[in-house]
């Protein structure tokens, strides 16, 4: 395989991942250590990843979590707390609806209630987020 060929496949696979070792990089790209050791730092010098002992690391930061389920997670407890929240399906900071009383035939409700009906045009409840986190914003 050539440099530039390697170099890509060396890039992608650190951003994908976020961290992949020396050793795994070899064998997955039928090269020696030391050749994996030289492209990392030529890629490190050209500004695409950093290298770290016992691999290379990505140079993109993630600011949330990158799991699907995590994601799904936070967006949800968003939603719970009235930060993510729907002008008619609102969050439990302010009040609670019990589930009786919610959209029956909807089966949103018994899943991810209210994040569900949360979209864009919502907006942010920033007041719920000052009064949560205790930051001004």
């Amino acid at each position: 395989m050539i440099a530039s060929e390697r170099f890509l496949r060396i890039v992608n696979t650190v951003n994908e991942r976020g961290f992949i070792s020396t050793k795994e990089l070899s064998e997955n790209l039928d090269g020696t250590e030391t050749t994996i050791r030289r492209d990392c730092e030529e890629l490190e010098k050209q500004g695409l990843l950093i290298r770290v002992h016992g691999g290379a690391k990505s140079i993109e930061q993630k600011t949330i979590l990158s799991n699907k389920d995590e994601v799904t997670g936070l967006l949800e407890a968003l939603g719970i707390c009235g930060i993510l929240e729907a002008k008619e399906h609102r969050g439990f900071w302010d009040s609670f609806t019990p589930m009786f009383e919610r959209d029956s035939e909807d089966l949103r409700q018994y899943f991810s209630y209210p994040f569900h009906w949360w979209k864009g045009k919502d907006r942010v409840n920033y007041e719920n987020v000052k009064n949560i986190f205790k930051i001004t914003v």
